[in-house]
């Protein structure tokens, strides 16, 4: 039996459109993370990825506390209930998303739009580009255009993710 493999996606600025002129106070109110738009090329990407069943998917995002999960769960109903909840994992704000995946291995995936993330992460990373990132050179990485066509989004990650195959065993 063949395992898949894990691909693990940000949801703030990759998935959903980051307002960056909101201050901490009004990311923390509720109903927040419901009301942010979807970046429709990237949701339709991975969904595409998803149909695929060639990966296992996961949300792997930072949160400010339990509302913002709940807030968080129900955009990802809204917006992509192809991920089944057991396939959420939310992250303390401030702490390091690769702590709560247990093992990385080799051949993991985590698609963020935050470098610091991706300097932390043990697998393959890979920066999605949307528009307010990508301004300080701080990641010389894979990179993928959030503002580019949902086909060119998925066939841009799953050619990365190719280029790193796991050795035969």
């Amino acid at each position: 039996m063949t395992l898949k493999r894990r691909i693990f996606i940000d949801m703030d600025g990759v998935l959903a459109t980051w307002n960056c002129d909101k201050s901490l106070e009004e990311v923390a109110m509720p109903g927040y993370y419901r009301d942010l738009l979807p970046m429709k090329n990237v949701v339709e990407a991975i969904k595409n990825i998803v149909r695929s069943e060639e990966y296992d998917v996961y949300i792997l995002s930072s949160v400010l506390h339990d509302i913002a999960i709940r807030d968080k769960n129900y955009w990802l109903d809204t917006h992509l209930p192809e991920i089944p909840s057991v396939n959420r994992i939310y992250v303390p704000y401030g702490k390091r998303k690769c702590d709560y995946i247990g093992r990385i291995d080799y051949g993991d995936i985590l698609l963020d739009d935050f470098s610091k993330n991706l300097r932390e992460w043990h697998g393959i990373g890979i920066k999605l580009l949307n528009g307010i990132n990508g301004t300080k050179g701080t990641w010389n990485g894979y990179v993928v255009n959030g503002n580019s066509n949902a086909l060119c989004i998925k066939n841009s990650i799953m050619g990365i993710t190719y280029m790193h195959q796991p050795a035969a065993s």
